[in-house]
């Protein structure tokens, strides 16, 4: 599944870097936030449960192979724009996507 290689970059992996949520395949959403009542993040999470579907099966749909992601020339083109022109201040973060 091509989304799925994403999650590295995701918001949820920075979550768990900092130390705020752990994985835990037994949670609602799979992840476990270190502070339970937080309203901000429990909606947070909602949020991106909805949006995760949407995108994985519109990416599913339209780009059943990685190398159908690796091939599309304008795809690949927008990513290296949001990279290093959009975020042009973070690309040479070490923690900032190639």
């Amino acid at each position: 599944m091509p989304v799925e290689s994403l999650r590295v970059a995701s918001r949820l992996e920075n979550l768990i870097r900092r130390g705020l949520a752990e994985e835990d395949p037994n949670a609602e959403h799979g992840l476990k936030l270190a502070i339970q009542d937080y309203p901000f993040a429990n909606d947070g999470l909602i949020l991106w449960d909805a949006i995760r579907e949407w995108v994985s099966d519109y990416v599913n749909r339209y780009y059943p192979h990685t190398s159908t992601i690796e091939d599309d020339k304008e795809l690949q083109a927008w990513w290296t724009e949001v990279r290093t022109v959009g975020h042009g201040d973070k690309k040479d973060e070490p923690w900032w996507p190639p």
